[in-house]
């Protein structure tokens, strides 16, 4: 019992005893103190909590909390269920000791059960206001669902930790994901290389502007060059640098106040029978609108589910399906699946990658399957063994940061797309500089909890005092 329900229940025992010594009728107009709250959920999207987590029901004011009650959730029966996964004996309803209208905010936690700290909250789940519900209904939703519906991100399934600037692009396509648009670049470079051999020729010029205000001075070079040398510049092109060699040139000055200024030209020649050709790659996320969740206690996280993850060997365990109907909108659910890792922004990752071979690899989230795969599974894992057929799915989904297992994703998805049917769909191969490799990821819609296919969970809040 909180300090408040304490305080409340003196000043109804003042009234009680108030009336005895006054006598037993009052005006109409006193208010009776609040002793209780009734609070019923009308849940909707909510995913069971997993294997060792739970969710529980809040109060917050100025940054303290109140707990109401911990639960979990049956979603196809859609049954409020308690910390032990039975139906509650009062179902939906929770009781508060207490007037829910002295505080600011109701929410929702995922919490690990049994609980080692159960003062405070675990990851913000859902969220809301408290206000008057005949005007303004009290709707748990999750933080800025509203914005993450607008949510675009790429991603495409070349590798480049295996390969130098120059090397064959087409080698081991379908063994990565890289949240990033790709394009094949290349660059052919003039004075390089063959700098060394270079012949350079100075002659002057006489230069007649107009006359300079008054007071001021021109500092130009004049007839000479001081010195010249061969340097190498570092150039950079995407994550890679190129040594580029190139004349660096340093005249003589002089400051002169009246015509005429003399000028000194360089020419030079560069005796090379062959450009140099770079070759490079290049990432791009034009992603917009996934939000930061880390303040709330979350972070996103990539997955790919596949059969062919499975009959590699690589699988850490099962994909776990969202409340809603997912297995009819992507292919491969069943098979086993593998993770790319954590990020809480698109750039740069947060968590490094596992399974590259090198650490040429793109600022972007995401991972190639060449080595160290999961259960010792031989690498490199294609995801795309056949020309055509291939199933699997590509998904994102956002996790609470105490998860208790890293062998399936948290069931709250919110963006996934097939993995391309065959090698040979348009974008998957790269043919040339000019092609761009990338897929869109669907962003689901967070804010519609009615649909069957797709939503974010969501709960209203009746509310009844006594």
């Amino acid at each position: 019992m909180t300090r408040r329900v304490n305080k409340l229940m003196i000043i109804a025992l003042g009234v009680i005893v108030g009336t005895l010594y006054f006598g037993c009728s009052q005006p109409e107009d006193i208010l009776t103190p609040v002793a209780f709250t009734d609070l019923n959920l009308n849940v909707q999207m909510l995913p069971t909590a997993p294997d060792g987590m739970v969710y529980e029901l809040w109060l917050t004011k100025d940054g303290d909390t109140v707990s109401i009650g911990k639960f979990n959730y049956d979603p196809a029966n859609k049954k409020v269920l308690d910390v032990n996964g039975q139906p509650r004996a009062d179902g939906s309803r929770f009781v508060f000791d207490g007037d829910i209208f002295a505080y600011d905010s109701m929410l929702v936690s995922v919490e690990v059960y049994p609980d080692p700290d159960s003062a405070s909250t675990g990851p913000i789940m859902l969220v809301d206001k408290i206000t008057n519900p005949d005007d303004n209904p009290i709707e748990l939703r999750f933080p800025l669902s509203d914005s993450l519906w607008y949510g675009i991100l790429d991603f495409c399934m070349v590798t480049v930790s295996d390969k130098d600037m120059n090397s064959d692009r087409t080698v081991n396509l379908g063994a990565g994901v890289w949240f990033a648009s790709y394009q094949f670049r290349e660059i052919f470079l003039v004075d390089t290389i063959g700098i060394d051999t270079a012949s350079f020729e100075v002659y002057d010029s006489t230069w007649w502007p107009d006359t300079l205000p008054d007071g001021e001075t021109l500092s130009i070079p004049v007839v000479g060059l001081d010195s010249f040398k061969i340097d190498t510049v570092k150039m950079i092109y995407g994550f890679d640098t190129v040594a580029h060699i190139a004349p660096v040139l340093f005249l003589k000055k002089d400051t002169f106040t009246e015509p005429p200024f003399l000028t000194t030209k360089i020419r030079y020649s560069v005796d090379t029978t062959l450009p140099v050709q770079i070759q490079w790659d290049n990432f791009i996320q034009a992603g917009t609108g996934l939000p930061d969740y880390s303040i709330y206690g979350w972070k996103y996280k990539g997955w790919v589910v596949s059969p062919a993850v499975k009959a590699a060997g690589a699988s850490i365990g099962k994909m776990t399906l969202p409340p809603w109907d997912f297995s009819s909108m992507y292919d491969g659910i069943d098979g086993g699946i593998i993770t790319t890792g954590v990020f809480t922004t698109i750039n740069p990752t947060d968590d490094p990658p596992l399974y590259t071979q090198s650490d040429r690899i793109p600022p972007y989230p995401g991972d190639e399957f060449l080595q160290n795969l999961p259960n010792g599974a031989a690498g490199p894992l294609n995801l795309l063994p056949n020309e055509n057929g291939n199933t699997g799915t590509v998904f994102i989904t956002l996790e609470p940061d105490n998860f208790v297992t890293d062998t399936t994703n948290f069931p709250l998805i919110v963006l996934a797309r097939n993995i391309p049917s065959s090698r040979s769909e348009p974008n998957f191969n790269i043919a040339g500089p000019s092609d761009t490799v990338t897929y869109q990821l669907t962003m689901h819609n967070h804010t519609n909890t009615n649909d069957p296919f797709w939503g974010f969970p969501k709960i209203t809040v009746s509310v009844s005092q006594h």
